[in-house]
């Protein structure tokens, strides 16, 4: 669905503020199915700007449980992984 791809490039965009990220994350007029999905996305995508609020906001509004409790997983991982200055194998080889 195009609609679904340019939603998920959306929140990719550097310069999103928080209202346009809400706008893109929270409409709900696609199926369930794509909707959970941008959910999840969306989740990360706040995570990875430190908007932790709207983290939580996203994911508590995703109806299925399977990628609700993908994305805890996922989060807890980030979170135990890596730490500001601490350097991973990735970083050792570029």
């Amino acid at each position: 669905m195009p609609e679904t791809i340019a939603r998920l490039e959306s929140l990719t965009r550097e310069n999103l503020s928080p209202s346009e990220f809400k706008t893109v994350a929270f409409r709900r007029d696609l199926p369930v199915a794509y909707d959970n999905s941008i959910l999840v996305a969306a989740a990360d995508a706040a995570r990875r700007r430190g908007w932790h609020d709207l983290a939580e906001d996203c994911i508590g509004r995703c109806t299925n449980p399977s990628l609700v409790y993908l994305w805890s997983r996922w989060r807890l991982r980030c979170e135990t992984t890596r730490r500001p200055g601490q350097l991973t194998a990735l970083d050792a080889t570029v």
